[in-house]
């Protein structure tokens, strides 16, 4: 018989020894049972009338929960921009405890996406080749400097928002169906959310 790798605790419910696998972190019951009982004890309290920080709504939480909430719902929770700095601050770049150089780590940029960062070697060949695809998308009657004020603009939008905002290609320079040129005529200016979410999936009369 196989040696059992797992480990053995005290259910803080009913004081019975338990076992449970390694993959599970932090066991505290012995059964789903034992599990009900201690969230209906800690979902106990008088409901309490809060106000949404991002749409202005009323809502009812337990008072147990009220110091937590902010937000009525994820919706409100992943608009705010205040949330969105705070989640990128604490979880990105040097901040996060999980980078270690080399290994890909769940992180979440300035507008709030979450994505897997990379190592540094991987991201600026992943740079390198979106450099060199610009290149070969910007035909020679493209005009440099009315390129440039789209990405001014977005600095200065994001400066005066908060919000960070992107320059969008309309037609993605890349996809399975088109591929787009980086002109003046196909740019324009998006918040970094919209833009992400858009990637190169959508553009005006697509089939």
């Amino acid at each position: 018989m196989a040696k059992f790798k797992g480990i053995e605790k005290n259910c803080e419910v009913c004081g019975k020894l338990f076992r449970c696998p390694q993959s599970r972190r932090n066991p505290r019951t012995c059964s789903n049972e034992c599990g009900y009982k201690i969230r209906a004890k800690s979902n106990s309290g008088e409901w309490v009338d809060l106000k949404c920080a991002c749409c202005g709504e009323e809502f009812k939480e337990r008072s147990c929960h009220a110091g937590r909430r902010r937000f009525c719902s994820y919706e409100c929770q992943h608009k705010d921009a205040v949330f969105k700095a705070e989640k990128s601050a604490s979880r990105t770049g040097e901040l996060n405890a999980g980078w270690k150089g080399g290994i890909a780590v769940k992180a979440v940029s300035k507008t709030g996406r979450s994505y897997l960062r990379l190592s540094s070697a991987k991201e600026n060949a992943k740079v390198a080749s979106r450099r060199r695809l610009v290149l070969l998308a910007t035909p020679k009657w493209a005009k440099c400097d009315s390129i440039l004020a789209f990405y001014e603009e977005a600095q200065v939008v994001s400066a005066a928002t908060g919000v960070v905002h992107h320059v969008d290609h309309i037609v993605p320079l890349t996809s399975k169906y088109v591929c787009g040129l980086h002109c003046e005529a196909n740019l324009r200016v998006l918040p970094g959310a919209e833009n992400i979410s858009k990637s190169n999936r959508k553009w005006p009369d697509m089939p």
